[in-house]
Parts: C-alpha cells; structure tokens; sequence
C-alpha cells in the first residue's frame, strides 16, 4: 500500500510502500477513503508538535473516513463493507478518567494521527470502538470533518455549555471550528455573535447562520 511518511520536519511528505496491516482480534482493517488536512497537521510538519506527542517518521492524519475490509476475530458490532468516521482517540476505558466520561483526558490516551499513525495511507488499521459507522449515501469528503472540526465544537455546545433556545452564545473566531460552533449553536436555537478580526470571516460567519458579527 501506498503511505505518505513525514521523515523530517519542514520537508514534503514521502510516498513508501508498506505492507498492508493485519488486524489484532479487537481490531478493523479500513481503505482510507478520505483524510482531512487539518491546521495540526500542518503545525505536525512545522515540526510545532515534538515528541513525545509525535515521533518522525509519522504518518499523519487524524480526520479519517473509510469503508471496513477486515476486523478482528472478536468484533461483532461492525461489519465488512460499512463506511464510517474515524473516532481518533484511543483511551484506555479502565482509568478513572474513563470511567467518569472523560475520555478526551485519559491517562493512556493515544490518538491517531498523533501518538498513533494516522491516515494519509491507503489502510489503517483501528480498535473497532474508534469507528462510527454512517449511511453510504453521504459524501466522505464532508463526513470526514465530523470527529473533529464539528465533533469539538458539538460537544462544547450541547455537552458543557448545554445551550438551549433563546440563549445569546458569543463565538469568538470564525475559523473551521467557529464556523462549525455557530451552525451547532443556530440549530440549537440560540442568538449567535460572532467576533473576528478578519472581516472575510465575519462575512462567512453570516452566510453560516450568525444572527450579528463584530470587528473587536
């Protein structure tokens, strides 16, 4: 299979071939089909992001869909031919951090495309729990955003902040996650601000749904 390798920071990423990987027991086999460029990445090759987070050579890659062509000898839940969202974070479900829903801070935690390979290859072997399938009718380059540029702010809208109807949210910076917090906040139903130095992203953040946009 093909794999984009960064091998030194600052440099271009190689294309190596390498084996395709085989699947422990707990584990899915995916054919990326798509894979996000997200601003980390791009911090990941500055060379932003040092170890131990990231060791070269990496293999970036954490907004990954693919379709599911092997699993493990224990998973039952998911199933060859599903297509679905890379969930990135590998946690460890047993610390005390687990146990009380705070994965995001286990004290095990791995995630993919960081301290794991990610996805700028052609397969990528994950634990089935990191993956969450969806329909096939939906557009993989779309979907691929969803654990993170959209799962970030999701979980800070509805899950902490737990905004309801009516409600006056300020979101400050209409940059990919912004964009995406003011449409979560708008489907809530809440009245939306959005201040950013960038009036192009203002302008954005109206197209997007926000109720009034400022220049601090």
């Amino acid at each position: 299979m093909k794999t984009m390798v960064l091998s030194q920071y600052n440099t271009p990423l190689e294309i190596h071939d390498r084996e395709i990987p085989r699947v422990d027991s707990g584990e899915v086999l995916l054919k990326v089909k798509a894979c996000g460029i997200c601003q980390t990445d791009l911090k990941i090759i500055r060379g932003v992001i040092p170890p131990p987070i990231v060791t070269l050579p990496h293999v970036l890659g954490h907004e990954v869909v693919g379709e599911v062509v092997a699993v493990g000898d224990l998973v039952s839940e998911v199933q060859p031919g599903e297509v679905g969202v890379v969930y990135s974070y590998v946690t460890c479900h047993d610390c005390n951090l687990c146990l009380a829903g705070r994965e995001n801070l286990c004290i095990h935690l791995e995630r993919i495309g960081f301290e794991r390979e990610g996805g700028f290859t052609e397969y990528l072997k994950i634990p089935a729990y990191n993956f969450c399938a969806f329909s096939k009718d939906l557009a993989v380059e779309k979907m691929a955003i969803l654990a993170d540029a959209i799962g970030t702010p999701y979980r800070a809208i509805t899950g902490l902040a737990k905004v309801r109807p009516g409600q006056n949210v300020l979101i400050v910076g209409a940059g990919g996650l912004g964009i995406h917090a003011v449409q979560i906040a708008k489907l809530c139903g809440a009245n939306v601000t959005v201040v950013d130095l960038d009036p192009n992203a203002r302008d954005l953040a109206k197209i997007y749904g926000a109720d009034e946009t400022l220049d601090p």
